[in-house]
């Protein structure tokens, strides 16, 4: 009888376990893996015969879990992933979690995703209900975890009275969570929650070298800027810049023809001492005007702060004041800390005045303008004897 090619992947996957331990040592295991993993994940709907994988040589684990590239139709690197067979505590009591992992091209998690049919499990082995899948990838998303501190064997405390430890478990193993855990893990699944946080940690650094080892390459370098979701923007920025002569020959062009997100990695990787170059303030002066993105110019204000601006740069934020709420605040006291205004500033500041209706702004502005009655140049003082305010 002719068995479909379906029912063979899906008698593997079932057995995966016992199939791994006993290919895990074997020569042929690692020239297989990379072509098997592929075809049941396209089988498993996580990939799709456009897309092809490469074998990376990063090894997750002592298991042998490897991560793999993942290639677009172009043969570009779109993200990596690795198919994870791996148990989550310490005395065998708990069941393995087969899982896939995904990151982007920075080694920085993107999802998990789990096979037909498969699911995790918590304490006493009871299934994960939908909100603890969701549960799970914000514990697997956070950064600031309390589970970055704690090892394994650290989860659960050592001085729990005997009475209290019985009846506390945790994935099924007796023991007290330690208070400063509470919050971080899914709960019934604390081992669950700290093998996998750490794991998709762990092969990040290996990636991203990887990612710029294998293609930071001029071919790919409109591939990189222009797509944010590879991760990689800001290490090809850097790269960039490392092999220029000087920073501005590099970010000027950007800054000066994108407003999103590069836009602003652009403006942060100008270096300090570069700040004061005619180029770079001009451009930044005119993205502050002509950019909607309130992103861009909180950008450009930091870069702005404790230094005493340019002409330009004071036109661009006095003609600016005020047009968007978030960023109010930061230009009012950017221009308060100037020591000097050139004479066009105080006219343009003046009109911003005049056509602000918010009456809290108004305040604020004719606050600092009065501040600066001192520093009046003549023509303005004229000007405002003129208006009636002097």
């Amino acid at each position: 009888m002719t068995i479909p090619l379906l029912w063979y992947f899906r008698i593997i996957l079932n057995n995966r376990f016992l199939f791994f331990v006993s290919l895990h040592n074997n020569s042929r295991w690692s020239e297989m893996k990379g072509w098997f993993t592929a075809a049941v994940l396209v089988l498993m709907g996580q990939l799709t015969w456009s897309q092809k994988t490469l074998k990376t040589g990063i090894i997750i684990d002592t298991l042998g879990n490897e991560v793999e590239l993942v290639l677009d139709k172009n043969g570009y690197p779109n993200s990596y992933f690795s198919y994870v067979l791996t148990p989550v505590c310490l005395d065998g009591t708990c069941y393995p979690i087969k899982i896939n992992i995904h990151w982007n091209l920075a080694g920085e998690y993107k999802k998990y995703t789990l096979e037909t049919n498969e699911i995790l499990t918590k304490i006493d082995h009871i299934p994960f209900t939908d909100q603890d899948y969701i549960d799970l990838d914000l514990v697997i998303r956070d950064n600031q975890s309390a589970l970055a501190d704690f090892t394994l064997e650290e989860l659960t405390s050592s001085d729990t009275t005997a009475e209290l430890a019985d009846s506390i478990k945790v994935d099924g193993v007796t023991g007290a969570t330690r208070t400063e855990l509470e919050g971080a893990f899914v709960p019934g699944a604390l081992y669950t929650s700290h093998t996998l946080w750490h794991l998709v940690r762990r092969p990040s650094l290996a990636m991203r070298k990887y990612t710029s080892h294998a293609y930071f390459k001029p071919i790919f370098e409109s591939y990189f800027l222009n797509n944010p979701e590879l991760g990689m923007q800001s290490d090809y920025l850097k790269h960039l810049i490392a092999n220029a002569e000087s920073s501005a020959e590099i970010l000027i062009p950007i800054i000066d023809s994108t407003d999103n997100e590069l836009t602003q990695i652009a403006i942060q990787s100008i270096d300090s001492m570069e700040l004061e170059v005619p180029q770079i303030t001009e451009v930044l002066a005119n993205t502050y005007k002509k950019t909607e993105q309130s992103e861009v110019k909180k950008e450009i204000l930091k870069r702005w702060y404790k230094r005493q601006l340019s002409a330009v740069e004071q036109k661009a934020l006095a003609n600016e004041l005020g047009f968007q709420f978030s960023t109010f605040q930061d230009e009012l006291d950017l221009l308060a800390e100037q020591s000097d205004w050139t004479e066009e500033v105080y006219f343009i500041y003046y009109e911003r005045l005049k056509s602000t209706r918010n009456m809290m702004r108004k305040e604020k502005m004719k606050k600092l303008l009065y501040s600066r009655s001192a520093f009046y140049p003549k023509k303005f003082r004229k000007f405002l004897k003129k208006e009636g305010v002097l």
